[in-house]
């Protein structure tokens, strides 16, 4: 099940809305341009196309997102909105997916003023991307809010392959965000459960960064390489963690210090963080 509906220009002059319930679309059955995003599952016989770079990207950077989830766009799930898949809304198509109900995220209205988040319940939720290569150096933004913590650390994302090759978790005790890859990078910011979270993670070797509600750290964070992505979970699911995601996005290469602020101030007016 889908959100969106889709609307079609039947014959230049009928238009027709339809829901996947109300009956499928066959190739050649008819002749139609697309007016209006179509983010489901409705089959038209050609794949559906991303929406266009957001307005705060140059286009001449566009290339270098690898990967954007938004819980307000692409969004499969059951009639009890469990999320099977969470679509990536960038170029690659690198899909977030769950096949077992048991570990699904819950797609929740509301969660962010008028925006909706993806609960993972700190027990098993998980989900993954097929694997990718994600080579330093590569910047990850993100927007969650934190429903429980743990004294021991629970991971927000890791990487999908490898020893713990990107991870950003977090705990109750201080310090209560650190990203590693290899070492420990920790962030001199200690929260609580309830809060917005909006975080920057630069993986970039020695010159890696952290920043987390506007308070930063610099240094060694280590080289090791990212392969896929896992969200709500570690990637061997055994440090779950209790949130709700609003937005996820990365950057292969670095983007450029324009598009840092860009994307930060985005995030934060969008979601009201801080």
């Amino acid at each position: 099940m889908v959100e969106d509906r889709k609307t079609f220009e039947y014959s230049k002059v009928k238009k027709i809305s339809l829901t996947p319930e109300e009956g499928p679309l066959t190739p050649g059955s008819f002749k139609y341009r697309r007016i209006g995003p179509v983010r489901g599952n409705l089959e038209v016989g050609m794949p559906t196309p991303p929406p266009p770079p957001p307005s705060w990207l140059p286009t001449n950077e566009a290339d270098i997102l690898a990967f954007w989830f938004r819980s307000d766009l692409g969004t499969v799930k059951d009639g009890a909105d469990r999320i099977s898949q969470r679509q990536d809304q960038g170029t690659h198509l690198r899909h977030l997916n769950q096949v077992m109900d048991a570990k699904k995220p819950v797609h929740t209205a509301n969660e962010f003023g008028s925006y909706p988040g993806d609960i993972y319940d700190g027990i098993d939720d998980v989900l993954k991307t097929d694997l990718f290569t994600f080579t330093q150096p590569y910047q990850i933004f993100m927007v969650y809010k934190i429903i429980t913590l743990s004294p021991g650390y629970k991971y927000v994302f890791d990487g999908a392959n490898g020893p713990d090759t990107m991870v950003f978790a977090h705990k109750e005790a201080s310090p209560s965000i650190v990203i590693y890859a290899g070492t420990i990078l920790t962030c001199p910011i200690d929260l609580s459960a309830g809060n917005k979270v909006l975080a920057s993670c630069k993986f970039n070797g020695a010159s890696s960064e952290i920043i987390v509600n506007g308070v930063g750290a610099t240094g060694n964070l280590g080289a090791a390489v990212g392969m896929g992505l896992v969200m709500g979970n570690s990637q061997h699911e055994i440090q779950p963690t209790n949130i709700s995601v609003a937005d996820i996005f990365g950057f292969s290469p670095l983007p450029s210090a324009g598009v840092v602020a860009n994307a930060i101030n985005y995030l934060n007016t969008r979601y009201e963080v801080y």
